[in-house]
């Protein structure tokens, strides 16, 4: 479907000094773009009066298939990264970057998801029997997400160093979906760019302090079509 001209909607939130424990006075705005071209930009916006902490992301599940029946092991995903950040038992980073190549976190040539989900290595058991990983992002190349079966394909493209792949490890029948079908395990994928999590206790990590009167600015787009 195609737009006359873009259609927008923004979002904003103000978070008072001590919040959650954070330091300042927060505010931040989301802005949702759908453009004519099929795509849908999210751009990020903050601004504090004291230095703060601020990592902005979405966590939007993806199921090309349209179907609340398949899951997405069958998603073929080409990522443009060659290093994944470790994570401990508690699903954090611990800092350390490994290397992708010769395993089932080297998405470059395209992977489907299923080799991860039913791998037996010990970071895919860490994470709860799929991907919740952070990976390290080469610059200016696309992340692209297809299901074969309908055709669909996502493009995205960021700003920023890294995307969490999260499989839906702990997705349970407690979510209630379409046609009153309840979710199971790895029903969706998310693609959250971001700074890397846990960045204040890795100083190798990009920083995620906001300085009294900087602004914060982060940008994200996708494209939807079909093949």
């Amino acid at each position: 479907m195609e737009y006359e001209q873009d259609a927008a909607v923004a979002f904003t939130y103000f978070s008072p000094d001590g919040e959650e424990g954070f330091p300042g006075n927060l505010e931040v705005k989301v802005t949702y773009r759908l453009t004519d071209k099929n795509e849908l930009i999210l751009k990020y916006e903050g601004k504090a009066d004291r230095d703060t902490v601020l990592n902005m992301t979405n966590h939007t599940y993806f199921n090309l298939s349209g179907s609340v029946k398949d899951s997405i092991a069958e998603h073929l995903l080409t990522l443009p990264s060659s290093r994944y950040l470790e994570l401990d038992d508690e699903s954090l980073p611990t800092g350390r970057e490994l290397e992708a190549g010769g395993t089932v976190f080297d998405f470059r040539q395209g992977r489907k998801l299923k080799d991860g989900i039913f791998s037996d290595h010990e970071q895919i058991k860490i994470a709860g029997g799929g991907y919740d990983h952070p990976f390290l992002l080469d610059e200016g190349k696309q992340m692209v997400l297809y299901e074969e079966k309908s055709g669909r394909l996502l493009k995205a493209e960021t700003d920023q160093p890294a995307v969490i792949i999260y499989t839906s490890n702990s997705m349970g029948d407690d979510i209630v979906l379409q046609e009153g079908k309840t979710a199971q395990k790895h029903m969706a994928v998310c693609l959250e760019t971001q700074v890397p999590p846990d960045a204040v206790h890795h100083d190798s990590f990009p920083p995620i302090i906001l300085k009294k009167g900087d602004k914060y600015h982060a940008e994200t787009k996708w494209t939807f079509s079909v093949k």
